[in-house]
């Protein structure tokens, strides 16, 4: 197994990043960083975000994929991660007020594993970021 490369997570430069990608990505190479998790394509499609992390000489070791994107149009998410170049994609976040019982956090957590099998399928690893809140059902 490869080993994952350290990577900034671009959710901790998020306005800078939704007011100019391309100075953004340019300035996070800049101070050390080869690497990046996404936490959003800052309003640009996969292809356009994949050509400003090749400008800025960046590579992306993991991205976020919505719940909602995986269950809408999962080949089009899975899609997004073989433009980008990931092996790791991250569901970031499902809310505590969609999901108020255990019941549904179960329902969920099997949705989730019929999208891990359908991207692991595609050569991609789904993992889930969990919070507090996922504890409190």
């Amino acid at each position: 197994m490869a080993a994952i490369p350290y990577a900034l997570q671009l959710f901790s430069v998020r306005d800078a990043l939704t007011s100019d990608p391309a100075a953004t990505l340019a300035r996070v190479k800049e101070i050390g960083y080869d690497h990046v998790e996404l936490a959003s394509l800052a309003g640009q499609s996969a292809t356009e975000f994949k050509r400003g992390l090749d400008t800025a000489g960046l590579g992306c070791a993991s991205c976020h994929v919505e719940y909602a994107a995986c269950e809408e149009d999962i080949a089009a998410a899975i899609g997004d991660c073989h433009t980008l170049g990931v092996s790791w994609a991250v569901i970031p976040w499902l809310s505590k007020e969609e999901n108020p019982t255990t019941g549904d956090w179960v329902a969920r957590a099997e949705a989730m594993a019929g999208f891990g099998q359908a991207f692991k399928d595609e050569g991609i690893t789904l993992c889930y970021h969990n919070h507090h809140h996922e504890f409190d059902a």
